[in-house]
């Protein structure tokens, strides 16, 4: 299979890396990205429950698991259709824009991991709204078992985002959410951050096997 982030409301980023990430590395400013299993809602949806029960498979008193979460092909593919629906509006050149930045600032050697919080900060400096339990589950499905502990493979994350983006011609559109990128059929065809001046990307003048899966999805 393909995926863990408990958040607080604190005005400020923080990193959780003294702990083990016993607490989230990442302390969000937005209610929407509250933990699923205190978000307060006038009522519960199935989705909620959903990943509440996802979020319940994470052991107590970690933020990622210590080894890949494991999912049944049932789990993963409602996982998908939840991220479909919720990205539905985003931009999805914008998964482009993550990889080129993570390659370039944390993982000039292309191995394909970062660290969760490198992942996080690139959706926000790429201007991508992912909402909060869905992008830890996600980084909990693909939490490295042989690296640094807790490193998270972008490469196959961001795949796995790509497939959900994919489907969003086979839903309904859902209601719209302020805040995210919507995409248009006007949208750029290139990242600005690929033809950024200095930038040391792909020095032999070709795509990487990363970059190419990447875009297979989009």
């Amino acid at each position: 299979p393909f995926l863990g982030i408990s958040t607080s409301n604190n005005n400020n980023l923080s990193l959780g890396l003294e702990n083990n990430y016993s607490t989230s590395p990442i302390s969000y400013k937005s209610q929407r990205d509250a933990h699923p299993t205190t978000r307060r809602s006038p009522q519960t949806t199935p989705d909620d429950k959903f990943k509440a029960r996802l979020m319940s498979m994470i052991p107590d008193g970690l933020f990622l698991p210590e080894t890949p979460m494991l999912l049944s092909q049932k789990d993963e593919t409602q996982l998908l259709n939840i991220l479909t629906s919720e990205l539905y509006y985003a931009d999805p050149l914008k998964l482009r824009d993550v990889y080129l930045d993570i390659s370039n600032r944390v993982d000039k050697q292309l191995s394909g991991y970062c660290q969760y919080q490198d992942l996080y900060q690139s959706f926000s400096r790429v201007s991508f709204e992912f909402p909060g339990d869905l992008l830890q589950l996600v980084a909990a499905i693909f939490v490295s078992n042989h690296r640094r502990q807790r490193d998270v493979n972008y490469e196959k994350f961001l795949s796995f985002v790509g497939a959900a983006l994919k489907n969003r011609d086979k839903i309904k559109p859902p209601p719209t959410h302020q805040g995210y990128q919507y995409f248009s059929n006007n949208s750029r065809k290139h990242s600005p951050i690929r033809f950024r001046p200095g930038s040391p990307y792909f020095s032999n003048g070709g795509e990487t096997k990363l970059l190419r899966m990447v875009e297979e999805q989009l």
